[in-house]
């Protein structure tokens, strides 16, 4: 990846840029299952509206969410929930969205850039475990069971 980024910058003039970003769109699917129900594999905290707020009888069709955040170096625009991939459909697919933009709108040198996009890949990574439970860890295969 960075012999190809290095590549880019040997090419092209441009010594600043304007904006640089990072953004991970992480689709989360399971095969069955309540499809509101993601106790255990998400943060309570990113579904209760669905649970808690709608009831039973209703037809869900979407419930997506959306946070900006402004730190000292960098915003971060954070877009999750239920998407429902076959809207305009009642939501029946167990699927769960979880939308990381990090970025910022300083002048950068073009050599910095690779340096700003690791940095927004840890940020990134922070909030992503931060969204999810050990259950998904579990089927993602990354749980430490010592």
């Amino acid at each position: 990846m960075k012999l190809i980024f290095e590549t880019l910058v040997d090419l092209y003039p441009v010594r600043i840029t304007n904006r640089v970003g990072l953004r991970y769109i992480n689709q989360i699917k399971i095969g069955s299952g309540d499809p509101i129900d993601w106790n255990g594999l998400i943060d309570p905290s990113l579904f209760s509206v669905q649970r808690e707020f709608i009831s039973g009888e209703n037809n869900l069709l979407r419930s997506m969410h959306y946070l900006e955040l402004k730190e000292e170096e960098y915003n971060l625009k954070f877009q999750f929930g239920l998407f429902n991939s076959e809207y305009p459909n009642p939501i029946s697919r167990k699927e769960f969205i979880l939308d990381y933009d990090c970025s910022t709108n300083e002048e950068i040198d073009i050599s910095k850039i690779f340096g700003k996009a690791k940095e927004f890949n840890k940020i990134i990574h922070e909030w992503f475990e931060k969204s999810i439970q050990d259950g998904l860890r579990e089927i993602m295969g990354v749980v430490n069971n010592d």
